[in-house]
């Protein structure tokens, strides 16, 4: 690491917190760290091991876009190699699965080649939680990985969108074109040259286009979710189980203040239609586990689904009371 950068890194950090009009100690404790390292990196003795810990110094100091690729500029000397992440809010009301998250990270990191099968999926009922366990994965593992990328799959469109957005970002030649298919190969195309990544697919149903999306030779980590029952030969299956007991413990805790509305919510017709309502997109699903299954994981698969959705709903319902 260049000393000049050093310097320079502590120069900006020490502008950026006191235009925040922050203490080195305030500092310190918004980001998790000691005060004296606040000191040392601005003093250019030391500088922040992880992108992870820059990541936090720029939502702390509400850095807009230019001013995040100054902060990195300053310390790696080139902006090019900025970490990428576009992870959506975490859940606050998602809880428990410690276990589980920890069981999905041993099995994601086993082994030192990765081919296509060498995919990952988290597969389920709609409402059992599969995109908020992807995103408590990337949040509580972020620091393994260099870059994370999310992609919206449910849709062409939203798939391109996001494809897109990764071209704009990593200044792709391919990005000034917005020809969909020369986005994808670009993007492919670095997944194949770069390593350490996390790639996350989320609400995906046709896994064939997996072939046409993701390389079949990369040093990165594929995940995604999907309500396909079978994911074979396309990932291997981390399908959900139904709550752990820890998860479940927990939610009356998150809702302890909403139980009037959870009362009036669950006696209304709309909470009724929007459970039925994400029961019936799941038809094909339920059939296939209904054949497949044990007619208690059968049973306790379906009543997940209801009481997940059930929850989702009301925070949802909670937060948008919230805002008002």
């Amino acid at each position: 690491m260049n000393l000049m950068h050093n310097a320079f890194f502590g120069e900006v950090l020490w502008r950026f917190r006191k235009r925040k009009r922050l203490s080195q100690q305030r500092l310190a404790g918004y980001i998790g760290v000691h005060r004296d390292s606040i000191s040392s990196w601005e003093r250019g003795e030391y500088f922040p091991e992880t992108p992870t810990t820059l990541h936090e110094l720029a939502r702390v100091l509400m850095l807009d876009a230019e001013e995040k690729c100054l902060l990195f500029e300053s310390l790696y000397g080139t902006v090019s190699i900025l970490p990428f992440y576009n992870l959506p809010e975490h859940n606050p009301y998602f809880t428990g699965r410690e276990q589980v998250l920890h069981q999905m990270h041993q099995q994601m990191t086993t082994g030192t080649s990765v081919t296509l099968s060498g995919a990952y999926a988290i597969s389920g009922l709609g409402g059992i939680g599969k995109t908020q366990m992807a995103l408590a994965y990337a949040y509580r593992f972020r620091e393994h990985y260099r870059d994370i990328f999310w992609v919206q799959a449910e849709t062409q469109e939203t798939l391109v969108r996001s494809y897109l957005t990764f071209a704009e970002h990593l200044r792709l030649p391919e990005r000034e074109q917005h020809e969909p298919r020369q986005v994808i190969e670009a993007i492919k195309r670095w997944l194949r040259e770069h390593k350490s990544w996390l790639f996350i697919l989320d609400n995906i149903e046709k896994l064939e286009l997996l072939r046409e999306l993701v390389p079949s030779l990369r040093q990165g980590t594929v995940l995604l979710t999907t309500r396909q029952a079978e994911v074979a030969p396309f990932a291997h299956s981390l399908a959900l189980d139904v709550m752990t007991e820890e998860g479940g413990s927990r939610h009356p805790e998150r809702f302890r203040g909403t139980r009037q509305a959870a009362r009036q919510a669950c006696a209304s017709k709309s909470l009724l239609s929007e459970i039925a309502g994400d029961l019936g997109k799941n038809a094909g699903y339920i059939t296939q586990i209904r054949q497949e299954a044990q007619p208690e994981k059968f049973a306790a698969t379906i009543l997940t689904g209801c009481w997940t959705t059930c929850l989702e709903i009301l925070s949802t319902k909670e937060r948008s009371r919230g805002d008002t």
